[in-house]
């Protein structure tokens, strides 16, 4: 009968003391209470509509007009930003702003 072999301990096998854990440093902590400061705006798509929102019903040309911006910016459908810029040109409260020109002070 064959005897069977007793798997000898290895030196580097044996389980050394683990060191322990660095304390954060001063920058690093610094850095994270910054970042949980700094607040991210909400998209239109997650905050709920304003009570006393006017609700712009949008014509077939203005439908066509948000068409023509989503696929100008490489999309086959409007998306609701798309929508909302061109209700907001029809109330003539937003679009594009030209730049105003100061003249010079002699």
């Amino acid at each position: 009968m064959a005897q069977k072999k007793k798997a000898s301990k290895r030196k580097g096998a044996q389980k050394r003391g683990t060191p322990k854990k660095k304390a954060a440093s001063k920058r690093k902590v610094a850095k994270k209470k910054s970042g949980s400061a700094k607040k991210r705006k909400a998209t239109p798509w997650e905050k709920p509509a304003p009570a006393k929102a006017k609700h712009t019903q949008l014509t077939e040309a203005d439908k066509s007009q948000a068409k023509k911006r989503a696929r100008r910016a490489g999309r086959p459908y409007p998306n609701l930003v798309d929508n909302m810029t061109v209700a907001k040109q029809k109330r003539g409260s937003g679009g594009k702003k030209k730049a105003s020109r100061r003249r010079k002070s002699k």
